[in-house]
């Protein structure tokens, strides 16, 4: 029987084909699972130290608009029709159900919102992980992971009333959604001011067309530098592989590019052969038809793809960009650190990118490193799959990965540079931006004596106010074309370091204005904490007994005495080995006065623990001096000061920012929201140190 050609009618049927798929994409054969991530701190952990098993607490998903990069429209899950399954739902870190957290114990939709609670079961690292940085304050997101069974769109301008919102048009509602897991992160990309999005773009089921150019460049080939016969032949070999090949007609070719063999045993192995061959053959079976039909120039080998772990490359950037082992080893765990050293000692961005792109069933050109691979790595970026596909590789998040490993090298920074700002203050969290007008309560009266009858005696209640506001201050974090081209790790990651350094300083700097400042005569004699006769402003024996009597014979508004202590003695630089000598000097010299005698015993020697501060005397800060000293109470007594920060959060953070499309670069914001915001005026004194 005569072999058909199977690309005789290749062009018209690769033009049917491309109007059919055409036509299929304007609508999804079925809706990409959603992924919507909640605001960092939206989520909380137990942590009783005597419990085994840690114990979580989430904020999933708020109801509002989701902006999903692989969808045109916003979408709004319905909470109404959620669906949670039989089954028990999983708790994973970062959608990798290579790294199980634990399990959720009870889901429920509360206030239009999708609350859930869980149990950090799971023995892994990367639970434990969760509950070691939760308990240094990290404030852990929650993102779900949900197929939605379809959507609905809503027009512009209309308006649909939907877990409990009156929202506007345009935008698509997903119905009958099911969860499918729960997931511990560390950032998100900001969609509004209740959510952070990050989103899933699953093409498996897609039968995506791709034209020869698209081809061409995903092999890294430029068809504008091949001759025609050499686009002639491209053409070819792309168009095999467009149509299907029968085993009847692939198999003669095949057969002609094995080995020769004796024609009795191929005989007898032609029957068998055919028999288990499908009618149709496999995009696998196809391309190995099409490489053996295709002479082959000597090539530079490249290894397959290994089963990625996103936490071993992690490790392996940690280590590579010099971090401190300790730390990385304590927050990967052994084996993890093992790993990365074992199988990616040496770990680089380009080595990131390229592993990226191969997880996602891109095709790579093992010759060299370009555009081309920085293009395939941010398309993994944007699209962010994350899940592990059945039988597949999980998906490498560049972004994500880099992000977590510029937070890491952004807080040992931070950890490592001393500030005196949060000594000096006592600290507080708000849950927005907004001022808000605290009280402090006192009682006027104190006890009372109790009668006879066993009558106890009301006293009055008296507040008074303070405001305090949280601000937020950012910077980005690029990482260019040139640092990719370069592979330069370490370039990259000393923004973060100069950043955690910066955040530190900020809180000294935000503090130290607002004490120089003197906003609202905060130090003045009407409220007690001002020393003011010449004699005893200098730091001496002296001036210290004047700001000590000062400070410790406040009252509050109703004339009880508060008895604070003095704990810190604050100068400038200047000051500093006079207050050496001051708090640790038991004799001093004194002139004797004719018929006195003169003490020679300090008594303040030890009392107060020096801070010293270069802010106090900066020229660039108004009301800086080199002469003027301050006598602090405890903060957590008295506090004159008070660092709020937004949900608790005491350190900077770095998070996603959206892939910018136009650009073969990555950026990151860094973050930190806090405020300094004067207290009482009677947890200080101060002395402008002139005599």
């Amino acid at each position: 029987m005569a072999r058909k050609n199977p690309r005789r009618k290749a062009s018209q049927q690769n033009k049917r084909k491309q109007a059919r798929m055409q036509a299929s994409r304007q609508i999804p054969r079925k809706p990409y699972p959603i992924r919507a991530t909640a605001a960092p701190g939206s989520l909380t952990i137990a942590s009783d130290a005597d419990d085994d098993v840690k114990s979580c607490h989430i904020v999933a998903y708020t109801g509002g608009f989701l902006n999903l990069p692989n969808y045109k429209l916003p979408v709004v899950v319905d909470l109404d029709s959620l669906r949670v399954p039989e089954r028990p739902v999983m708790l994973l870190k970062n959608h990798d159900q290579d790294q199980p957290v634990g399990h959720v114990t009870a889901c429920r939709v509360e206030d239009n919102q999708l609350l859930a609670d869980g149990l950090l079961s799971a023995a892994t690292d990367a639970a434990e992980e969760i509950v070691t940085s939760a308990r240094r304050g990290f404030p852990w997101g929650a993102s779900i992971g949900a197929d939605p069974e379809s959507l609905e769109p809503v027009a512009a301008g209309a308006t649909v009333t939907i877990n409990g919102q009156t929202l506007t048009g345009p935008f698509l509602v997903a119905r009958n959604t099911e969860l499918r897991e729960i997931t511990f992160c560390p950032c998100g990309v900001d969609s509004s001011a209740y959510a952070t999005v990050a989103a899933q773009y699953d093409i498996q089921g897609e039968d995506v067309m791709m034209t020869l150019e698209q081809w061409a460049e995903s092999l890294g080939i430029d068809l504008t530098q091949l001759d025609d016969a050499a686009v002639a032949a491209l053409e070819i070999a792309f168009n095999s592989l467009q149509e299907p090949i029968t085993a009847e007609e692939e198999e003669p070719e095949i057969e002609a590019a094995e080995e020769p063999a004796a024609p009795v045993e191929e005989e007898k192995a032609a029957e068998p052969v055919a028999a288990s061959r499908p009618a149709i053959a496999t995009p696998k079976q196809k391309l190995q038809a099409l490489r053996d039909r295709t002479p082959r120039a000597p090539a530079g080998h490249h290894a397959a793809p290994k089963q990625h772990a996103s936490r071993t490359i992690e490790a392996a950037l940690c280590l590579s960009g010099g971090l401190d082992e300790d730390a990385i080893v304590n927050d990967y765990g052994e084996r993890t650190v093992e790993a990365a050293r074992k199988d990616y000692r040496g770990c680089s961005i380009k080595q990131l990118m390229i592993e990226s792109a191969r997880a996602s069933g891109q095709t790579i050109n093992p010759f060299g490193f370009g555009d081309s691979h920085i293009r395939a790595a941010l398309e993994t970026a944007r699209y962010n799959p994350g899940i592990q596909a059945s039988g597949g590789f999980s998906t490498l998040s560049v972004s994500g990965i880099l992000a977590n490993v510029a937070n890491k090298a952004l807080m040992n920074s931070f950890d490592s540079h001393k500030e005196t700002a949060t000594t000096l203050c006592d600290d507080d969290t708000a849950p927005d931006f907004k001022q808000k007008t605290l009280a402090r309560f006192t009682l006027g009266g104190g006890l009372q004596l109790v009668g006879p009858a066993g009558e106890i005696q009301d006293v009055d209640a008296d507040d008074e106010t303070y405001n305090t506001q949280v601000k937020t201050r950012a910077a980005m974090i690029t990482l260019t074309r040139e640092m990719i081209i370069n592979d330069d790790l370490g370039a990259f990651l000393k923004i973060p370091k100069l950043f955690g350094r910066k955040s530190k300083l900020s809180l000294d700097e935000v503090f130290y204005t607002l004490l120089l400042a003197n906003t609202d005569s905060f130090f003045a004699s009407g409220n007690g904490n001002l020393v003011a006769t010449a004699s005893t402003e200098a730091l001496s024996i002296d001036g210290l007994t004047a700001a000590e009597v000062l400070l410790e014979t406040q009252t509050d508004k109703v004339g009880d005495a508060i008895a604070p202590e003095g704990k810190y003695l604050v100068v400038p630089p200047q000051l500093k080995n006079t207050a050496h000598v001051l708090m640790t000097s038991t004799h001093v010299n004194e002139a004797a006065t004719a018929g006195s005698p003169a003490p020679d015993v300090n008594p303040h020697s030890g009392k107060y623990e020096i801070v010293s501060s270069p802010f106090l005397q900066n020229s660039g800060i108004t009301g800086y001096s080199t002469t003027a000293w301050y006598l602090f109470a405890d903060p957590k007594a008295l506090p004159a000061f008070t660092i709020t920060y937004l949900n608790g959060q005491k350190s900077p953070t770095i998070e996603n920012a959206e892939v910018d499309f136009a650009k073969l670069g990555m950026s990151w914001r860094c973050v930190f929201d806090f405020g300094v915001d004067q207290t009482d005026p009677r947890g200080a004194v101060m002395s402008d140190g002139a005599d």
